[in-house]
C-alpha cells in the first residue's frame, strides 16, 4: 500500500510540473508576440524560432522580425552565425516562394532587410535561375547541410569586407515586402 501511495504521489508531481512547463513555454510564445508585452524588449536573434510571420506581400507585423532589424548591426554577427540554423518554423509558410522556411531562412530575410542589395547570388557562387528565379538559391541551401555552411562563411567574409563602408539610408520601404518599416532605413554600400 505505501509503495502504491509512493507511486501515485510521484506520478502527481511529475504531471503538476510538465503542466507548468508547458503553461510557461506557452506564455513566453505568447508573450513574444504580444505587440503591448514586446514593444520595450530587445530580442536575441534566439527568439527567431518565434517568429509567425516574414514581410511578404503583406505580412508585415511580427514584433519580433522587426526588433531584429532594428537593432542594427549590432546583431549581425549573431544573424550570421544563424544561417546554419535548419530548426523549421512551422508558423512561418510562404507558398511559391521557399515554403517552410527555417530559422536560417529568416535570419539572411532580417539581414536582407538590414543591408540593400546583398548579393546573395555571388555569395553562393550560383547564377540566378532563368526558369525558376530565385528557387536557385532554396536548391542551392536545401540540398546539403554543406552548402549552408558555405553560405554562411562566404557571407561572413563579405560582410567583413564591406561592414565600414555601409552607410544608413532614411526609408520608410521594407526591402523584403510590400511594408513600411518599423526602422525607418536600412544599410547600404558607400558608393
Amino acid at each position: 500500500m505505501k509503495k502504491l501511495i509512493l507511486f501515485l504521489s510521484i506520478i502527481f508531481i511529475f504531471q503538476c510540473c510538465s503542466s507548468t512547463k508547458r503553461n510557461n513555454s506557452t506564455s513566453i510564445s505568447q508573450k513574444i508576440n504580444n505587440p503591448k508585452e514586446s514593444k520595450n524588449i530587445n530580442y536575441t536573434v534566439e527568439s527567431i524560432k518565434y517568429i509567425r510571420e516574414i514581410p511578404y506581400i503583406e505580412n508585415c507585423n511580427d514584433q519580433i522580425f522587426w526588433n531584429l532589424v532594428i537593432q542594427g548591426k549590432d546583431n549581425i554577427p549573431d544573424l550570421i552565425d544563424k544561417l546554419t540554423d535548419e530548426t523549421k518554423l512551422e508558423a512561418v509558410y510562404v507558398p511559391s516562394f521557399g515554403d517552410e522556411y527555417t530559422v536560417a531562412d529568416v535570419a539572411l530575410i532580417i539581414l536582407k532587410e538590414k543591408i540593400k542589395d546583398i548579393p546573395i547570388f555571388e555569395i553562393i557562387n550560383q547564377n540566378l535561375s532563368t526558369e525558376c528565379g530565385y528557387c536557385t538559391y532554396w536548391y542551392f541551401v536545401r540540398g546539403n547541410k554543406k552548402n549552408r555552411y558555405f553560405l554562411q562563411n562566404n557571407f561572413k567574409k563579405w560582410y567583413e569586407t564591406n561592414e565600414n563602408n555601409l552607410i544608413w539610408v532614411e526609408s520608410l520601404k521594407s526591402l523584403t515586402g510590400d511594408c513600411l518599416s518599423p526602422a525607418k532605413g536600412h544599410y547600404e554600400i558607400k558608393k
